[in-house]
């Protein structure tokens, strides 16, 4: 891949990144306290969802691209109408922050892991707390199976923790890594687990078995983002290094290492179609990389 635009985003690290699911525009969000929305086809803004919402640590549309959610260290999670940019919904957890936030697959709730080890439930009609769950280990990282068959916890004492969606009852355990987990992904068709630690190590799971397939070495330190191409065939991994890597899920090959960042690179999200993969940095810039 190579890099095919480059925008100066934001005054401060940009920690949060997703596409809609039309293709056509993406979200981001930095510690500049600003949510905002971008044209993927030339990079243009088109719009500022908000300026005061905390250090951004997430974004994420909802299925039918028609709502945007984000959580900051405001403690608050709000919903956007993507479209109209209009406030529809604020959350305060009144617990600590949320780090990430994922809609259900039919859109009507809202799942976020919290910074006091815990995965809540959410109704995104009325913003009641539906229920929540206890995290052993602590709760860094979150990822939804897009069928809603499972949910995917990357904790804090190295583990990665397997919730049943509908009751959040665990269903395993999994051991690879050295460190806490601080990212996680599933595939498109949730047959693949990528996970990423503070020990620089990609781990690659079964996502029906929990399975270990690989371990990915090559990072210097720290990955902070894991992303799962949908044609599953390839992961690319983001670190505090500045390199993001992208491997080959069969065997775990490095196929290409990509540098373009000033400084660490905090989150990377591919397109609904996988034709760009989108990175955010410390240095406030989105690189968006095409193949080629």
């Amino acid at each position: 891949m190579r890099p095919a635009r480059l925008i100066s985003a934001h005054k401060g690290g940009v920690w949060a990144i997703d596409f809609s699911p039309d293709g056509q525009q993406f979200a981001s969000g930095g510690w500049d306290h600003a949510v905002r929305l971008w044209r993927v086809a030339d990079g243009g803004s088109v719009a500022t969802l908000d300026k005061q919402a905390g250090n951004v640590l997430s974004v994420s549309y909802s299925p039918d691209g028609l709502l945007l959610a984000a959580t900051s260290s405001d403690e608050s999670v709000k919903i956007w109408g993507a479209r109209g940019g209009k406030l529809v919904q604020m959350i305060g957890s009144q617990r600590g922050y949320q780090e990430s936030a994922f809609f259900s697959p039919d859109g009507q709730l809202l799942v976020t892991n919290g910074s006091d080890s815990s995965i809540r439930y959410w109704r995104v009609g009325d913003g009641s707390l539906v229920t929540r769950v206890i995290v052993e280990g602590g709760s860094l990282a979150l990822a939804c199976r897009p069928d809603g068959g499972a949910l995917a916890v990357g904790c804090g004492d190295r583990r990665v923790r397997l919730y049943d969606w509908h009751l959040g009852q665990l269903k395993a355990a999994l051991d690879g890594h050295r460190d806490g987990v601080s990212s996680i992904a599933y595939s498109l068709d949730g047959s693949l687990l990528a996970s990423g630690s503070s020990d620089g190590v990609v781990c690659l799971w079964d996502g029906e078995s929990g399975e270990l397939r690989h371990q990915l070495r090559g990072h210097q330190n720290a990955v902070r983002s894991v992303a799962v191409h949908p044609d599953g065939l390839v992961v690319a991994s983001g670190g505090v290094d500045g390199s993001i890597r992208l491997w080959r899920t069969s065997d775990g090959t490095l196929c290409q290492v990509l540098n373009g960042h000033s400084s660490g690179v905090l989150r990377i999200a591919f397109s609904p179609t996988g034709e760009l993969l989108a990175s955010g940095g410390g240095d406030g810039a989105i690189t968006l990389w095409q193949p080629g």
